[in-house]
């Protein structure tokens, strides 16, 4: 674990995260695993979106490298990316619903200016990179990395990911890799956004309204002051 740390952040509940939220991906709160490389394993837990996570852990260093779920840390689970010195490594958490894909689950749900969001508790500043990766039930597939990300909320916006139809999501990955003893710990990972704006007639809308309620104002008068 190199010196460079950065220190533990303010965990975010996920009600402060954005002004809206809208799916929970994992809170890492349940399905505990621990994975050293090389080595993939998969839990069913309900926290997860598709109800599975899977954890791959892999390097080509000498030493040691582990991928975990830490449940009940922080005060929500925890995801711990660790390596030993001399040992690079690259761990990948994948939600995928265990290979049968997550169906087309709508990570939009009615809201504007969507990212997905996640809590660094601390991370070895510069020396690890994450790469989201999203795919939609049109097999659109598209990628982002994140370089140089420092402790606390980060977020990442949908609009980074060209050509993926986020209301119709199938598979979701998020690879940490990392250098030579390398370490990061990860809470909370969600999408949010906001509500929209509410819609306001314009002008000319509300003039013809206006104009139409005038008429038939006028018309109940007449046919009220006609004799029997």
């Amino acid at each position: 674990m190199k010196g460079l740390i950065v220190g533990v952040s303010m965990v975010a509940a996920l009600g402060t995260v954005g002004s809206a939220n809208a799916l929970v991906i994992d809170n890492f709160d349940g399905g505990a695993q621990n994975v050293s490389a090389p080595g993939t394993n998969t839990v069913g837990y309900a926290g997860a979106v598709g109800g599975f996570r899977t954890v791959n852990m892999a390097s080509p260093g000498p030493l040691t490298a582990t991928a975990s779920v830490i449940p009940g840390a922080a005060p929500l689970g925890i995801y711990a990316h660790s390596a030993d010195a001399l040992t690079p490594a690259t761990s990948t958490i994948t939600w995928d619903a265990n290979g049968a894909g997550l169906g087309g689950v709508d990570f939009v749900e009615g809201l504007v200016n969507n990212v997905f969001s996640f809590d660094i508790i601390s991370i070895d500043q510069g020396f690890i990179d994450l790469i989201l990766t999203v795919v939609d039930t049109f097999n659109n597939s598209a990628s982002y990395t994140f370089s140089g990300a420092g402790a606390g909320v980060q977020t990442v916006a949908f609009s980074n990911f060209a050509g993926i139809n986020f209301t119709s999501i199938d598979m979701l990955s998020l690879q940490v890799q990392g250098g030579a003893a390398s370490d990061l710990t990860l809470d909370l990972f969600a999408t949010t956004g906001d509500q929209p704006p509410a819609t306001v007639p314009e002008p000319g809308m509300l003039l013809l309204l206006g104009a139409g309620l005038l008429g038939m104002a006028g018309l109940r008068r007449r046919q009220t002051s006609q004799p029997a």
